[in-house]
C-alpha cells in the first residue's frame, strides 16, 4: 500500500511530536524508557511511539513516512546513516551503538531545529 503525499503530510505533526521527545531522550543520555529504546533505530522508535499514542497509525505507515522523508533529504530511505548499507546498520544494532552514530544524532537535532524555526523560536 502506497501513501500519497497528502496522506503522508498528515503525519507531519505526529512526527514532529515524536522527534522533539526523541531528541530530549537523547539529550538526557538515553535513559531506560517504556516507549523509546536505545536498541532500536529511529524508524522502530517512531513506530512504537505511534502505536502508543496513535493506534490507527501502523508500522507500514510509519516506515513509509520516514523512508520518504529520508529520500527527500537525499539520504538512503532504509539505512540513511549507514551509507545505505544494511550490514553497517545491523552492526550498530548488534553492538548497541546506534546512538554513537553522529550522522543519526545530527539528523535528529536538525529536525528539531527545523521545527523550532517553523514555530518562530
Amino acid at each position: 500500500m502506497q501513501l500519497n503525499a497528502e496522506q503522508l503530510k498528515l503525519l507531519d505533526p505526529v512526527f514532529d511530536e515524536f522527534i522533539k521527545d526523541f531528541h530530549q531522550w537523547i539529550e538526557e543520555g538515553l535513559p531506560q524508557n517504556e516507549i523509546v529504546s536505545k536498541h532500536c533505530g529511529i524508524c522502530d522508535n517512531f513506530t512504537i511511539f505511534c502505536a502508543e499514542h496513535y493506534s490507527d497509525v501502523t508500522q507500514h505507515i510509519c516506515t513509509h513516512y520516514l523512508t520518504k522523508k529520508f529520500q527527500k533529504q537525499g539520504l538512503n530511505g532504509y539505512f540513511p546513516f549507514n551509507e545505505g548499507k544494511a550490514k553497517l546498520y545491523l552492526g550498530e544494532c548488534t553492538s548497541h551503538s546506534l546512538y554513537d552514530n553522529q550522522q543519526r544524532l545530527s539528523w535528529v537535532a536538525k529536525e528539531v531545529d527545523r521545527i523550532k524555526k517553523e514555530m518562530g523560536l
